[in-house]
């Protein structure tokens, strides 16, 4: 909050402020006290709470997210590909099929057998993705679902903030 706002907000902003951050940080845009950012919320009768239980909270979630999105599994448990690609999250997986030959892609991925259904399954242990991906036999389609996944684990955490 770089910008510092000379004015007291409105009832509505106050509230919106409020649950959005601290006392101080809104006391350090208004280059006010949190005394005095306290007192407004007492004249609006608005309610004040604590925010670091809500704080840790979305840190968990944004962690969580974060770590299954980008963090490394096992050495043993990454997905090796044909071509030599090793694979151990689902950011790597998005780089990996945008970059793959379709000729190494349906090594893997064919009508007899889904090798990244059954490795997100197993050890990603992503049931949702698992089965959006199971049927699907197209690399370009395969890439839309797994990057479509990927927007929507990052969308439920900033929008459930």
């Amino acid at each position: 909050m770089p910008k510092i706002l000379s004015k007291k907000p409105d009832k509505a902003t106050l509230s919106g402020l409020i649950k959005l951050f601290s006392l101080r940080e809104i006391a350090k845009k208004y280059d006010v006290s949190a005394k005095t950012v306290c007192k407004w919320c007492q004249k609006d009768q608005l309610k004040v709470t604590r925010k670091s239980k809500t704080k840790d909270i979305n840190r968990a979630r944004v962690m969580k997210v974060k770590s299954r999105i980008f963090t490394n599994t096992k050495k043993s448990d990454c997905f090796f590909a044909a071509n030599g690609a090793i694979i151990s999250n689902l950011y790597d997986l998005s780089i990996f099929l945008s970059n793959v030959e379709e000729t190494i892609f349906h090594i893997h991925v064919n009508q007899h057998k889904n090798d990244f259904f059954e490795w997100i399954m197993n050890v990603l242990r992503d049931e949702q993705l698992a089965f959006a991906i199971k049927e699907c036999s197209e690399r370009v389609a395969f890439k839309m679902i797994v990057d479509n996944h990927i927007i929507q684990l990052l969308k439920e955490t900033i929008f459930s903030v």
